[in-house]
């Protein structure tokens, strides 16, 4: 939570180094320090308007009201997905994980289980732990590596699926949680440690206004729900885009 419009966000972009040294006192410690930069936070809007007949919504045996107002509840929440993930950095749109991430792998052909293997190494390589990362995938990749065996004739396939999970995660690859969003670019997916990025609600709460005069002449009303967010990554090696070349 942000309470005025702009957060900087102070973050280690690379780490001091370190030295063995004898126990003589010959030698003295190298000065080493991190390199530090900073995540700014700016809000966009966020928001999403319905319009109704008033007749409609005085109608208590519909519920109508609640209804439109998790309507647009859920649209704002899959905009975010949309925005998180793929988000083009342009304009008042987020700079999302596969546009800002620290890592790529990309591939010729059809994403495989190799591309998810190096995804993990180009993480590691940085020297960070992947412990807490995932894979983001759209439902087409995620339904072809259900379907396809990790080496031809082993059984073992590159995702294993569990849909009963209470986590939202719908199998693992590789070991690794795996997550679907139909707000993923088809042909692309992300590997990363979500923990490593930040979202910000400026200002509290999204919040719900009705217009009972939007049309005054045609009895219509506007509901809207409209919030200030941001978005970033923390530390954007944490990531590793995965797409075509």
């Amino acid at each position: 939570n942000i309470n005025d419009g702009k957060f900087v966000y102070p973050r280690e972009s690379a780490f001091p180094t370190a030295e063995m040294l004898n126990l003589n006192n010959t030698a003295s410690i190298s000065q080493s320090d991190p390199t530090l930069d900073s995540l700014t936070l700016e809000p966009s809007q966020l928001a999403s308007l319905t319009i109704l007949a008033r007749n409609i919504l005085a109608q208590d045996s519909v519920g109508l009201e609640q209804y439109v107002q998790e309507s647009l509840l859920r649209s704002m929440n899959r905009k975010l997905d949309e925005q998180i993930l793929v988000g083009s950095g342009s304009g008042a749109n987020f700079q999302g994980v596969v546009n800002g991430a620290g890592n790529a792998e990309t591939y010729s052909s059809a994403m495989a289980i190799a591309d998810l293997i190096d995804a993990i190494k180009k993480v590691q390589a940085d020297g960070l732990s992947v412990a807490n990362s995932s894979f983001v995938m759209n439902p087409a990749e995620y339904a072809s590596f259900i379907n396809t065996e990790r080496t031809s004739g082993n059984g073992e396939y590159v995702v294993n699926p569990e849909l009963r999970s209470e986590s939202m995660a719908v199998g693992t690859a590789l070991g690794v949680p795996v997550y679907v969003s139909d707000q993923m670019t088809a042909g692309q997916a992300v590997f990363g440690d979500f923990s490593k990025a930040i979202l910000g609600i400026h200002h509290g709460a999204n919040v719900i206004e009705v217009d009972p005069y939007h049309d005054f002449a045609k009895g219509s009303i506007a509901v809207r729900l409209i919030g200030d967010v941001s978005f970033g990554l923390l530390n954007p090696n944490a990531f590793c885009s995965i797409k075509s070349a």
